[in-house]
Formats: structure tokens, C-alpha cells, sequence
């Protein structure tokens, strides 16, 4: 009031609320110099701009976490509405925005992940039309399984592996695709190992990357190297190949092992079995192992009455033979693939008996 001002009963000038619209205030203003003073009038109109909304929503990068740089003067024509006589500044509170204070850049990176809102100043010769909030939204692209490693099993070749584009919980036919290779489908085929990647767009345009690393793995080349005819046989299996393997001794669904040896093995013709741990199938390889019995009774009780060599027959060491001697050195018999058994030989009276043989 004016006898406020005259009485020097002074209002905050910085944070003061209008009790009327329009409401008349008063200024004192006072000369140092000369003392004297005098009171004018400010009339506080409080102008109701009209209300907008403005909303820009932009994809997030390949790191998806919710931020990303937007371009606020993209939220211009919504905020202006083709009315050219008003200007647009951004700010990040509404408080910024009435006192004009921190305007924000026009490339401007949210603060708040997937959405923010911030607010345009609409003004028209430095006068505010409207204070309007701007919400920002960040999109995620595609829900995609976004690393697989795979194999490719070598023995197969050239029968292609399938790579998929990975789509999680939604219809992959409503995506598009652009894999390394160059293709646009939803699957490739490949029978090279490497690394594939495919980028995956939705409708609005945002997209996901997925990447697929293909290893090589497949069937091993066999060999075994046998330590036989003692007590302890030992077979040590050498694979040959790209794959993480395990191993089985007869049994091909196992039990299987990660270590290549075996020990106390059965003389006789042996299988071993090694499995390729990355799906690749099985290899195997028959081998045998030499044993025989160290005595033998040939008395006709049916009991240990033949003497033979086990790991010997028509297909491993078939042209093999075996030489029998008496303690005089004489040959008694030769065994062979094909007669690899032998009762009593035919003792001379002078010849002694076979039990010592």
C-alpha cells in the first residue's frame, strides 16, 4: 500500500506471491544524495499463457541404460504451434525457467533414466507466454538375447549351422534385421567358425545389437597307446581334435570320463568311446589288449584246460604267431590267429610233463 511505502513497511522484493491479479505495489526510491524520496506505482498482471505439452522420445544406444542425448529444439513446434512471434528456452525445473535462470543446451543429455521432464519458456519480446513441461523418454530397442556362443561341428561339413536373431518374449517377424553378413533375414546359415552380429530394428526405428561368436569343435582322430601283457594293463587314449572331450571304455552311453587313461583293463578286443562335450557326436575305436592265463592244467576237468592268448584273433594281429617252448627250448607248438588255443602238446616219453610247462 502506499502508506506502506511511506511507513517503510518493505516486502521481499525477491519471493514475493501476489495476493490479486492485478495487484498494485509500491516503490520507494530514495536519492543518497540528496535525501529525498519518492513512491511510484508497479502493477503486478500475472499473464495465464496457455498450456502445452510437449513430448520427444529418442532410442537408446547399444548400452542400454535409460540415457541418451536428446535435441530439445526438436519440442519447438509442438511447444510453438506455429505461432512465430514467441521463442523457446529450456530449462531443467519450472523454478529455472520463471526466474531465467541455467538454460539449458539444445544437445542435451537426460539426468534421469527412460524419462525426464524438463520445461520450455515460451516468450515473446522477453515476456513469458508460458512455462510448458517437455518430457523426455528414452525407448529401449528390441528385447534380444544379446551374446550366444555356439558350435559348429566340423564333421558335418558342410551342413550349415542356423544363427537366429534372438528375439525375446515377442514374434520375430515384427522386427527387421541387418546381419554382418550382409543378409536382411530373420536366420542365416553359416559353416565357418567366427563372429556374427546382427542389428535388430523395431517399427520405431530403435534397435539392439546381438552377437554370436561360432567356435569350431567336432569328431576326434584315435589312437591309444597300450601297455599289456602284465598285471595292470594301461590304455591311454590320444584325441585328435578341435572339441573338449571325455571317454568311455566299452560302454558307449558310459559312464564317461574327463581323463584319457584307464587302468587294470581286461585283456581281449577293447572299444574305447570318445564323446565330443559340444554335441558333435561320438568316435570310437576298437583295439586289442594281449593277456594270457600263467599256467594252464590240461587234465580234461574242464578247468583251465586251454591255454590262449586274449586280444589275438582273424582282425588284430592276424598275422601274428605264437611260439611255444619247452625248458629245453624245443618248440612244443606255434599258435596263430586262427588256432590260438592249445591243450597238451605231444610229449616224447623224454619230454617232461606239461604241468612245468
Amino acid at each position: 500500500f502506499y502508506e506502506d511505502a511511506l511507513l517503510s513497511n518493505e516486502i521481499d522484493a525477491n519471493d514475493y506471491i501476489n495476493i490479486s491479479n492485478p495487484q498494485i505495489v509500491y516503490v520507494e526510491i530514495y536519492n543518497t544524495s540528496t535525501t529525498c524520496s519518492d513512491v511510484s506505482e508497479v502493477v503486478l498482471n500475472v499473464v495465464e499463457g496457455e498450456t502445452r505439452l510437449a513430448e520427444l522420445e529418442v532410442c537408446d544406444d547399444f548400452v542400454v541404460d535409460g540415457f541418451t542425448f536428446f535435441n530439445l529444439t526438436d519440442a519447438n513446434s509442438q511447444l510453438l504451434q506455429d505461432n512465430t512471434n514467441l521463442t523457446v528456452d529450456y530449462y531443467e525445473t519450472y523454478q529455472e525457467a520463471l526466474l531465467e535462470i541455467n538454460p539449458l543446451p539444445t544437445s542435451y543429455f537426460n539426468t534421469l533414466p527412460y524419462q525426464h521432464t524438463i520445461y520450455g519458456r515460451l516468450s515473446a519480446n522477453n515476456d513469458c507466454f508460458a512455462i510448458s513441461p517437455v518430457i523426455l523418454k528414452v525407448s529401449n530397442g528390441p528385447e534380444v538375447e544379446p551374446y550366444q556362443e555356439l558350435f559348429y561341428c566340423s564333421n558335418l561339413f558342410p551342413e550349415p549351422l542356423t544363427l537366429t536373431g534372438g528375439i525375446v518374449n515377442d514374434i520375430p517377424n515384427d522386427y527387421y534385421y541387418n546381419w554382418s553378413t550382409g543378409e536382411t533375414t530373420i536366420e542365416i546359415e553359416v559353416n565357418e567358425p567366427g563372429l556374427y552380429t546382427v542389428e535388430v530394428t523395431d517399427v520405431k526405428c530403435c534397435s539392439s545389437l546381438r552377437t554370436i561368436r561360432v567356435f569350431t569343435s567336432g569328431l576326434p582322430t584315435l589312437t591309444v597307446d597300450i601297455t599289456d601283457g602284465i598285471e595292470n594293463n594301461q590304455v591311454v587314449v590320444n584325441a585328435n581334435g578341435d572339441g573338449d572331450y571325455e571317454y568311455a571304455m566299452n560302454l558307449e552311453n558310459g559312464p564317461y570320463q574327463d581323463d584319457n587313461t584307464f587302468e587294470n583293463v581286461t585283456a581281449g578286443i577293447q572299444t574305447v568311446f570318445v564323446r565330443d562335450k559340444n554335441g558333435c557326436g561320438i568316435a570310437s575305436l576298437s583295439f586289442p589288449v594281449i593277456g594270457f592265463p600263467k599256467f594252464f592244467t590240461p587234465n580234461g576237468d574242464a578247468q583251465n584246460d586251454y591255454w590262449t592268448i586274449k586280444g589275438f584273433d582273424d582282425e588284430f594281429l592276424a598275422n601274428s604267431k605264437v611260439q611255444i617252448f619247452n625248458r629245453y627250448g624245443k618248440l612244443l607248438t606255434v599258435l596263430t590267429a586262427q588256432n590260438r588255443f592249445t591243450q597238451t602238446p605231444n610229449p616224447k616219453p623224454q619230454t617232461p610233463n606239461p604241468r612245468y610247462l
